[in-house]
C-alpha cells in the first residue's frame, strides 16, 4: 500500500514538472524580443559585412582622388607633370619684372674667365668675387657691407695681380680695409708718391662721401632730364621683356625643383632673336635717341654677330616658389677666339658666372668699424712726407 502511494506521488510530480515547463515555453519574453531563425541571422550578417566593405572602398577611392587633387591645386605637391603648375615662361619673366621690387638682400657673386693656350699669354685666369649685404630701402642713405677680391694670373708676359678688400657704406661714409694685395710694378709707382700699401693693409680707412653724394644728387640724380632717362630706360626694359616673351626668344628646359625653387635652363633661340632685331632696334632707338647710333642695318649685322658669339651659352635660373625672386643664376660659355677675330687671337676662353641672393627685403644691420683712420689725414701725411723728401733731394743736389 505504501509502495503504491509513493509510485502515484512520483508520477504526479513528474506530470506537474512537464506541465509547468510547457507553460513557461509558451509565454513571450518580458522584452518582447524574439530571436530570428538561424538562417535569417546568417543572411543579415553577410549583408552587413558586404555594406561595410563597400563603404570602406568608397572612402578609399575618395581619399585617393581628392587628396592628391587638393595637394596639386594648392601646389603643396608640385611635380613637373602637374596641370596646376605655372608656365615656366611666366615664372621667369615675372622674376625679371620683380627685380625692381628688391630693396635689400644678401648676395654672393663670382665670375671667372679661364684661358687656355692664349696667344702670347699661355694659360691665364681672371677672377672676381664679391659677397655681403646691401640695403637701398632708404634712398638718401644706402647701406652696404661687401667683401670683394679681384685677381689675374698669367703664365707669361704679364704680372699677377691681386686685390682683396672689404668696404662698408653707412651714413654717407665709406670705410675700406685692404686685406691682401699684389700690384706688381705698380707698387713702385705708388711709393714714389709716398703711398705705402703695407701701412694700409689691415687698417680701416674712412672716406667722406657726403659732399660727393650731395653734388651727385644735385647735379645728376635729381635733374628732370635724368629722371626722364630713368623712366625711358624702365619703359624700354619692360617693352623688351614683353617682346621676348611674345616671340619666344628663349628656349626653356624645365628641371626638377631644388630647395623650394623652380629650376630652369634657358638658352637663346637664335632664329627667333634674329627675326625681332628690327623691333629691338626700334625700341632702343626710340628710348635712347643718339645721332651717333648705328643705322638699323648696322645694328642688325652687329646683333647677329653677337648671337653667333653667345650661341651655345646657357643659364641656370632658380626662382623661389614663395617670393618669385631669382635665388640663383648660373651662366657658362666656352669661346674659341679664333672663330671670332680671323685668328688674330687664338686660344679657348671658359666663362662662368654665378650669382646668389637671399634675405630679400629683410632688415639688414650694418655697423661702422670702431678703429679707423681718415683718408684726408693720411693723404696729408703722405703729402708732407713727399714734400720733405723732395726738399732733401733738392738740397743734396745743390751741394
Amino acid at each position: 500500500m505504501e509502495e503504491e502511494f509513493q509510485r502515484q506521488l512520483k508520477e504526479t510530480l513528474q506530470q506537474y514538472d512537464q506541465n509547468n515547463q510547457a507553460e513557461t515555453n509558451s509565454q513571450p519574453m518580458t522584452n518582447n524580443y524574439q530571436f530570428p531563425p538561424p538562417e535569417l541571422g546568417k543572411k543579415q550578417i553577410k549583408k552587413t559585412k558586404h555594406g561595410l566593405i563597400l563603404l570602406v572602398a568608397a572612402a578609399i577611392i575618395v581619399v585617393i582622388t581628392t587628396v592628391p587633387a587638393v595637394l596639386l591645386a594648392t601646389r603643396t605637391w608640385d611635380p613637373l607633370w602637374s596641370p596646376f603648375r605655372p608656365e615656366p615662361t611666366k615664372i621667369i619673366f615675372d622674376a625679371f619684372k620683380q627685380l625692381k621690387e628688391i630693396k635689400s638682400e644678401r648676395f654672393s657673386f663670382e665670375t671667372s674667365v679661364i684661358g687656355k693656350n692664349l696667344k702670347d699669354v699661355g694659360d691665364a685666369q681672371f677672377l672676381i668675387k664679391a659677397s655681403g649685404a646691401i640695403d637701398l630701402s632708404q634712398k638718401d642713405n644706402p647701406l652696404s657691407d661687401i667683401t670683394f677680391s679681384f685677381s689675374t694670373k698669367a703664365a707669361k708676359k704679364y704680372d699677377n695681380f691681386l686685390l682683396s678688400a672689404q668696404s662698408k657704406v653707412i651714413d654717407d661714409k665709406m670705410y675700406l680695409i685692404l686685406s691682401d694685395y699684389n700690384f706688381g710694378e705698380f707698387e713702385m709707382f705708388l711709393a714714389m708718391f709716398g703711398i705705402n700699401l703695407n701701412k694700409l693693409k689691415g687698417q680701416w680707412v674712412l672716406f667722406e662721401t657726403k659732399n660727393f653724394s650731395q653734388n651727385l644728387s644735385a647735379d645728376i640724380i635729381s635733374t628732370q632730364e635724368q629722371d626722364e632717362k630713368i623712366t625711358k630706360a624702365k619703359e624700354a626694359y619692360n617693352k623688351l621683356l614683353n617682346l621676348f616673351l611674345k616671340k619666344n626668344v628663349f628656349n626653356i628646359k624645365e628641371m626638377p625643383d631644388q630647395n623650394s625653387q623652380y629650376h630652369y635652363i634657358i638658352s637663346i633661340n637664335k632664329i627667333a632673336a634674329n627675326q625681332i632685331s628690327p623691333e629691338i632696334y626700334s625700341i632702343l632707338n626710340d628710348s635712347f635717341p643718339d645721332t651717333n647710333a648705328p643705322t638699323q642695318e648696322e645694328f642688325i649685322k652687329k646683333f647677329s654677330k653677337f648671337l653667333d658669339t653667345i650661341e651655345g651659352a646657357s643659364a641656370n635660373l632658380f626662382v623661389g616658389k614663395k617670393d618669385g625672386f631669382f635665388h640663383k643664376i648660373w651662366l657658362s660659355k666656352e669661346i674659341s677666339l679664333s672663330d671670332y677675330n680671323d685668328a688674330k687671337y687664338t686660344g679657348i676662353l671658359n666663362i662662368n658666372m654665378q650669382l646668389e641672393g637671399s634675405n630679400f627685403n629683410e632688415k639688414i644691420e650694418i655697423t661702422a668699424p670702431a678703429d679707423y683712420k681718415n683718408f684726408k689725414d693720411m693723404l696729408q701725411e703722405s703729402s708732407e712726407r713727399l714734400f720733405q723728401q723732395t726738399n732733401k733731394t733738392n738740397k743734396s743736389t745743390k751741394k
